[in-house]
């Protein structure tokens, strides 16, 4: 399909297990294989690893955070307690 679709320079790596779309790029920047490649297809290799960087990257939040987070009450919420139309106590 590559070839069908005009590119002539193409080069297979065989991956050493199975991996993800992301393992394998990973891979194939810090193996030997990588220098074989054209200087396009570095580009394409480390743009494709900053893209992932970018949509992967880890969220960290502790319990703590969230604790202090503020508490929404939603008018639903509000309703089933049984507080809707109520009128203040003195």
């Amino acid at each position: 399909m590559l070839h069908k679709g005009g590119h002539t320079d193409i080069e297979l790596f065989e991956l050493p297990e199975s991996m993800t779309k992301q393992k394998a790029t990973e891979w194939l920047a810090d193996s030997g294989n990588f220098v074989k490649l054209t200087e396009d297809a570095q580009y394409s290799v480390n743009m494709k690893l900053e893209e992932y960087l970018l949509v992967n990257k880890s969220l960290a939040i502790s319990i703590a955070e969230i604790a202090k987070r503020p508490k929404i009450v939603t008018e639903w919420e509000t309703v089933n307690q049984g507080q809707e139309n109520k009128e203040p106590t003195v």
